[in-house]
């Protein structure tokens, strides 16, 4: 039986309701989480322009937050939207505000330096954000060169965007720069189709010796740490313990180092 004691994808603090850290970190521990990550959502999720100052707030926190002792490992995510097929992400590299040009920003920790810094970057793509028509050589191309942007951590959403790509090609690029793919629990409940295309992107990754980063997308604290509809098939695959990369925080943590973060 898999026992996953990091949950490095989840959605706690900012869009669905109130919740303080104290508050993860206990549920965390009760769940048997060494590690747990929130992943706020910077993309056009939450505003429809890169350019809307109201992203400023999306890594603020309150100033009177306190973490109790814990023995649970905290970090902050960010989700970023691909948004063209180069590879271009949602909100980095344009200017916050147009209209005060000393106060632009060039990147996402720009953004943030005076709020909560993210600790990495997980990169989504869907269709409907510019990658229409995208064929499967240039989808490979525009994955490759996201994931060997060293802000990024792991792709997520493979099985879910509907946009083919060539596997083995990013599958052997993902190895040797030592990032994982984001395997979710939510993917695996809204359709047979993106069931059958996890199962074969985690069956390749088990062939090819690619990590796995196992998420809940947890919206709520009960819902830290449900990896059950994963488990059910990393056991059908009998996908290798070794390749989840988020099984436990030693491991986590010393990848997440050697990838460069």
């Amino acid at each position: 039986m898999y026992n996953i004691k990091c949950d490095v994808h989840t959605h706690l603090l900012s869009l669905f309701g109130e919740v303080s850290l104290d508050e993860i970190a206990k549920a965390a521990d009760m769940a048997g989480i060494e590690l747990i990550a929130d992943t706020k959502g910077f993309s056009s999720l939450v505003v429809s322009s890169d350019e809307d100052m109201r992203v400023h707030g999306l890594f603020k926190e309150k100033d009177d937050v306190k973490i109790a002792e814990s023995k649970v490992n905290i970090l902050q995510g960010c989700d970023v939207n691909i948004a063209s097929p180069e590879g271009y992400l949602f909100g980095i590299g344009l200017p916050v505000c147009k209209e005060k040009r000393e106060d632009a920003f060039n990147n996402l920790r720009d953004i943030v330096k005076a709020a909560n810094m993210p600790d990495f970057l997980v990169a989504q793509a869907s269709k409907r954000l510019g990658l229409y028509g995208i064929n499967s050589m240039d989808a490979t191309k525009m994955f490759i060169k996201v994931a060997e942007d060293p802000r990024i951590l792991m792709l997520s959403y493979l099985g879910r965007c509907n946009i083919n790509f060539e596997v083995n090609e990013l599958l052997n690029r993902l190895r040797e720069l030592g990032k994982p793919i984001a395997i979710s629990e939510k993917s695996l409940t809204i359709s047979d189709d993106i069931t059958n295309r996890v199962r074969k992107i985690m069956e390749k990754c088990a062939q090819l010796s690619v990590m796995v980063c196992i998420c809940s997308e947890a919206q709520s604290i009960d819902g830290i740490g449900n990896f059950e509809e994963v488990k059910k098939l990393l056991l059908e695959i009998d996908f290798p313990g070794d390749l989840i990369m988020n099984r436990d925080a030693e491991t986590f943590l010393a990848k997440y180092k050697a990838a460069g973060f």
